[in-house]
């Protein structure tokens, strides 16, 4: 098993409202909201949000936090800062803010009202994405002054997925995660999101960076493996695909016969090629644990958080697993 698990002793931080430390029952009393979000630029300097708006600031790795209002009363779900200066946050009410001090003030740059978004990635200071419910992905490429939408291509469920993350790998490269099993990449700035075969149909909730792929976890203890995928994989991919199709097909003509009726074929979507594919591995975790949220180390490995689990995802031993799956079903 290419997975750990960890058992952490977690100890609170007490934080007054100015941000001053104080004891285990101040950390209860002045911290009374959920917090879903948190994003480290250094080893000193971080921030955390949740409900109503609330940001926390500190700037000597956790010892002291500082309160700041984001300007609406708004959850919070995830933030993304490229330096210590310039960062983002989106809201559950289809806002996404932005700071260009450092979190001390904020802008709304868009409000997609009604929309929940769950998740936003920036490459650097100019580009970058925001994903949520009913498959919505909102893309910037000049820091938000200015943001558009763009749309899956070759999903063939019946219901569009909630997006729940995304990561950004460069200015045209970039990873998302969602319901049903759904992953998907650009390659070109969003201007075609193609949706990898993913043989798990498990709803997927985090996605983290992982060398040349990314790391993706959810609900029952699933964990993805998303690697840049070889030329034997895109032809097992396809060979899969193709049997897929045969066998609706075959279903369909049957269907058509016992009604009755006479069959016309499915009008078949060839998809484009890319320079890059990846392809996905689930990783058994030994869990069925929901998994809400991953992150990677410096080292190459990953920790997945969720409902009392905590793991720890060994690169190495990831792609050993891949490559050992491959040559099985080969």
């Amino acid at each position: 098993m290419c997975i750990q698990a960890l058992a952490f002793l977690v100890t609170g931080i007490a934080t007054a409202e100015n941000g001053t430390s104080g004891d285990q029952n101040q950390f209860h009393r002045f911290w009374p909201d959920n917090l879903y979000a948190v994003e480290f630029v250094s080893d000193e300097v971080g921030f955390i949000a949740g409900y109503s708006g609330s940001v926390f600031k500190t700037e000597d790795g956790g010892e002291t936090w500082g309160a700041i209002y984001i300007g609406a009363n708004e959850l919070i779900r995830h933030l993304s800062f490229v330096d210590d200066t310039n960062g983002w946050a989106v809201g559950h009410r289809g806002s996404i803010f932005h700071t260009a001090d450092g979190g001390l003030t904020w802008e709304t740059q868009l409000q997609d009202k009604g929309n929940y978004l769950r998740d936003i990635a920036f490459a650097d200071k100019n580009n970058g994405w925001a994903v949520g419910h009913g498959s919505t992905i909102w893309h910037t490429a000049d820091g938000g002054k200015n943001w558009t939408k763009q749309t899956l291509t070759g999903f063939e469920g019946r219901d569009l997925p909630r997006l729940h993350g995304v990561v950004a790998k460069d200015a045209n490269n970039a990873i998302l995660v969602g319901e049903f099993g759904t992953i998907a990449y650009t390659e070109n700035g969003g201007e075609l999101w193609l949706v990898a075969y993913n043989a798990s149909s498990g709803t997927l909730l985090s996605i983290a960076n992982q060398g040349a792929g990314a790391i993706a976890v959810g609900l029952d203890g699933g964990v993805y493996a998303i690697t840049v995928e070889t030329e034997a994989q895109k032809a097992l991919i396809k060979e899969i695909r193709a049997n897929k199709l045969a066998k609706e097909e075959e279903q369909a003509r049957k269907k058509a016969k016992r009604r009755g009726k006479e069959y016309v074929p499915k009008e078949e979507v060839e998809l484009p090629e890319t320079e890059i594919g990846y392809f996905v591995t689930q990783i058994d975790s030994g869990i069925s644990n929901h998994l809400y949220d991953v992150s990677s180390t410096t080292s190459g490995q990953a920790i997945a958080v969720g409902a009392s689990a905590v793991l720890k995802i060994s690169k190495s031993e990831a792609v050993s697993t891949i490559v050992q799956e491959v040559q099985e079903v080969q």
